[in-house]
């Protein structure tokens, strides 16, 4: 079984961390004049197909919640994204 782990681009790796190979992939967070726009369903959709391509499971990990509220969008995209991966959501 091969695995990425997906976050979004807030995620803080330690220096010299091999952050950058391709098991480990960003979703950016977008702004624009002093607001946040956070992935829509419609993000995660898109990036789970594309993973599910070269994955069979996807670990998506996000700050929390009350932070940054896209858990739901993630979760919502995880059931309904109709791919075969297997998609666990977790809020750290």
């Amino acid at each position: 079984m091969s695995l990425c782990i997906l976050t979004i681009s807030s995620a803080l790796f330690p220096p010299n961390s091999p952050h950058t190979g391709r098991l480990v992939r960003t979703l950016p967070l977008l702004t624009e004049g002093g607001g946040i726009f956070l992935p829509t369903t419609e993000d995660f959709i898109s990036i789970y197909e594309a993973l599910g391509r070269e994955f069979n499971a996807i670990l998506v990990l996000l700050g929390a919640e009350t932070i940054l509220p896209c858990l739901e969008n993630a979760r919502h995209a995880a059931q309904s994204h109709g791919g075969t991966a297997k998609i666990e959501v977790l809020d750290t």
